[in-house]
C-alpha cells in the first residue's frame, strides 16, 4: 500500500535563528503531473548518471573516493536528520569517470555486515553505483507529482557573490517505520524509502554523515583536478567556500537535536573541513578544495650537483630495487645519475626559483570507512622501533644548496621529524656515520579489532 503522507513530522525544541548572512533558497526542478501521477525523466535525460567509466590512460589504478565529512555515530539511536546545503557547480576533470558531490548519508550495519545507506543531496556528472538511484531502480516511492527527480537546482551560488542553498530532511516515521524525505525551508514531502526494503536501516540508523565526496581515477597520471564543494578550502569562509549549516539529527521521540558533537575528517593534501558554531548556522561547517593544483611532467641537468663527500657504505645488507617505468606522477632514481626527466620552469610560479621546504616521508588516505581509522599500513607496516629489516627507513638525506651558482650537496643537520597521527604511525630520527642523517617511519594503521563494516566498501 502506497502512503501519501507521514504519520508525523519531527517534532522542534526551538525554532532556528534567521541566518544573519545573506542566503537565498534554491529550488529543484518541476513538472505538472496528474494527482496519482509522478514526474520521470527520459532515459536519455539522465543516461550520463549510470555510464560506465570509460578505460583511463592509468588502467593500473582504480578510482578512489575521497572524502570531507562530518559525522556523528550511535549511541545514541538516529532516527533521522536535518540539514542545509550551500549550491555549487564544481569542476569534474574526467566526467567519463569521475563526480563531484555534497549530500547527507544515514547508514546502518548488521552482525552479518550487512550496510544499508540512504543518501541525498547534488551532484556534478556521473554516479555509476549499485542499487537504487533517483526512481530507475525499485526502492523509493515518490508522493510529489511536480518534483523531478535528478533534475537541475537552480540558481547556483557564485564566488564572492550570490549563495543558494536547499534545506534536506530524512526521518523515520514511527508508526509505519518508512523514511521519509522532504526538502525546503516549507518541507515539501517527496516521498519515502519503505520499512521493507531495509535490513540493517530497518529499525535505526548507526551513523550519519554530511559533506563532500568526489571520485579520483588519475586518468593523467596523479591526483583529478575535480573540485569538491565550491572548490576552495574552508578557510576562505562564506561566499568561497561551499558549506553545510543547522546540522541536527532526529533522536527516538521524534525531536529534532543540535548536533553538538560532530567528527570530522578529510583527504588532508587536496579537500579539508572546517567546523564551527553560531548563534545562527548551529552546527555547521565550510569543506571542499580544488583537487590537484599541480602539473606534473617528466630531464638531464646540464650540471650535476657537486657531492662534498663520498657516502659510506652501508654496514647493513642493502640491496638496489628495479624502478618500474608505468604511468605515474612519481619519480623515482637508482643510486647511479640515470637521467629519468625533468619538469620545466615553465610550468611553476612560487617554486620557479627555489623549494622553501623538503619532505620525506610516508603517507596514506584514510577514509574513516568502517567509521574508524583504516588499518592500511605505511612503509613496511611496522613502527620505527623495530629498526633496520622490520621498519621502513629513507637513509643518506641530503639537500642541494647554490652556493655562488655552484651545485651543493649538504648533508642535513638539523631533521624534523612530524606525524599527523602517531597512534598510528610514527617517525624515529637518527644519524650514523654509514647512513648520515636518517630515520624509520611507518605503522599499520588501526589495531583494534571491534570495528564495524564501511559504507565505502563492497560487503559481501
Amino acid at each position: 500500500m502506497i502512503r501519501e503522507t507521514p504519520s508525523d513530522y519531527p517534532i522542534m525544541k526551538k525554532v532556528q535563528k534567521k541566518s544573519i548572512l545573506p542566503t537565498s533558497e534554491a529550488q529543484i526542478s518541476t513538472a505538472k503531473c496528474e494527482i496519482g501521477t509522478v514526474p520521470i525523466r527520459q532515459k536519455g535525460a539522465i543516461s550520463n548518471h549510470q555510464r560506465t567509466p570509460k578505460t583511463s590512460t592509468n588502467s593500473t589504478f582504480t578510482p578512489q573516493h575521497e572524502y570531507a565529512e562530518a559525522s556523528v555515530y550511535a549511541p545514541p539511536k538516529l532516527y533521522g536528520t536535518r540539514a542545509t546545503m550551500n549550491l555549487w557547480n564544481p569542476l569534474v576533470e574526467d566526467s567519463a569517470a569521475e563526480l563531484s558531490i555534497s549530500q547527507i548519508w544515514l547508514s546502518s550495519v548488521d552482525d552479518t555486515h550487512d550496510l544499508n545507506t540512504i543518501e541525498v543531496g547534488w551532484q556534478s556528472d556521473g554516479y555509476n553505483i549499485t542499487g537504487g538511484y533517483n526512481l530507475e531502480e525499485p526502492g523509493f516511492i515518490q508522493i510529489s507529482n511536480n518534483i523531478v527527480l535528478g533534475g537541475s537546482i537552480t540558481p547556483i551560488s557564485s564566488f564572492g557573490g550570490s549563495q543558494y542553498e536547499m534545506t534536506i530532511l530524512v526521518w523515520k516515521d514511527r508508526k509505519s517505520g518508512n523514511w521519509w524525505l522532504s526538502v525546503g525551508s516549507n518541507n515539501t514531502i517527496i516521498g519515502y524509502w519503505p520499512r521493507e526494503i531495509f535490513t540493517s536501516l530497518a529499525d535505526h540508523a548507526v551513523a550519519v554523515d554530511w559533506g563532500g565526496e568526489i571520485v579520483n581515477s588519475r586518468r593523467f597520471g596523479r591526483h583529478t583536478k575535480t573540485e569538491m564543494g565550491s572548490g576552495h578550502s574552508p578557510e576562505e569562509g562564506f561566499g568561497k567556500a561551499s558549506y553545510f549549516r543547522n546540522i541536527e539529527t532526529v533522536d527516538c521521540n521524534n525531536t529534532f537535536q543540535s548536533s553538538q558533537v560532530i567528527h570530522p575528517h578529510a583527504e588532508i593534501t587536496n579537500y579539508k573541513i572546517s567546523v564551527f558554531r553560531t548563534d545562527d548556522w548551529g552546527t555547521s561547517f565550510f569543506y571542499g578544495g580544488s583537487g590537484s593544483s599541480h602539473t606534473h611532467s617528466g630531464v638531464a641537468p646540464l650540471k650535476y650537483p657537486i657531492m662534498n663527500k663520498v657516502q659510506n657504505k652501508s654496514i647493513w645488507p642493502t640491496s638496489e630495487a628495479k624502478i618500474s617505468m608505468a604511468n605515474y606522477g612519481i619519480i623515482t632514481f637508482p643510486r647511479r645519475q640515470d637521467e629519468v626527466g625533468y619538469w620545466p620552469v615553465e610550468i611553476f610560479t612560487s617554486l620557479a626559483d627555489h623549494a622553501e621546504t623538503i619532505e620525506w616521508g610516508g603517507e596514506i588516505v584514510n577514509s574513516q570507512s568502517f567509521y574508524r581509522h583504516r588499518k592500511t599500513h605505511m612503509g613496511s607496516g611496522h613502527f620505527p622501533d623495530e629498526g633496520f629489516e622490520n621498519s621502513g627507513y629513507f637513509c643518506n638525506l641530503e639537500v642541494v644548496y647554490d652556493n655562488n651558482s655552484n651545485n651543493s650537496i649538504q648533508s642535513i643537520q638539523n631533521l624534523k621529524g612530524i606525524t599527523t597521527n602517531p597512534e598510528c604511525y610514527k617517525i624515529k630520527d637518527l644519524r650514523t656515520r654509514e647512513w648520515d642523517t636518517h630515520f624509520f617511519f611507518g605503522g599499520l594503521g588501526f589495531r583494534h579489532a571491534d570495528s564495524v563494516a564501511t559504507k565505502n566498501e563492497t560487503i559481501q
